[in-house]
């Protein structure tokens, strides 16, 4: 399920941020709990066989992705992330790049259906711009370090649930 995959993921995330950059680890952990909250919408859960009403975070069975006309999750997430927590960066980074589609930014099929496509394009092309600026902060490895340790944090929650990665 949905829900506990986040919760997974959240600790996760936590435990490996904290173990190499303890500065990080509470925005490890909010990533965590929320990279994957695109993924509750009727446009993701209806191809990927879930319900709205209990989403699924991980698909086993037979799915039809392209029924979703190329929406991507991680907008989505982005999108229910910038809500509440529009100004940590990398927090948004984090949401938005966990399957490397923000790296630098989304094509219009991506955007929330949901959502008014000029809220999407500006979330993108905010994406774009925080990439940017990532980037110098961390450099470019560093950057892509920060990534790749928060996706173990997902893979490991994903192996655990016995799910395939979606």
């Amino acid at each position: 399920l949905l829900d506990d995959h986040l919760k997974q993921v959240a600790r996760i995330a936590c435990q490996i941020a904290g173990a190499s950059f303890g500065k990080l680890k509470r925005t490890f952990e909010s990533a965590g709990r929320l990279h994957d909250h695109g993924k509750g919408c009727s446009t993701w859960q209806i191809p990927m066989g879930g319900r709205v009403a209990r989403p699924l975070a991980k698909t086993k069975g037979a799915v039809n992705p392209r029924a979703m006309g190329g929406y991507r999750h991680e907008l989505g997430s982005l999108l229910e992330t910038l809500r509440s927590n529009g100004d940590d960066d990398l927090l948004l980074h984090l949401v938005a790049s966990h399957h490397g589609w923000a790296r630098p930014y989304w094509e219009a099929r991506a955007y929330h259906p949901d959502y008014p496509s000029d809220v999407s394009e500006k979330a993108a092309m905010d994406a774009a711009r925080r990439f940017s600026r990532m980037q110098q902060r961390w450099g470019p490895w560093g950057l892509a370090y920060l990534e790749a340790l928060f996706k173990a944090a997902d893979g490991i929650a994903s192996d655990t649930d016995g799910s395939d990665s979606a």
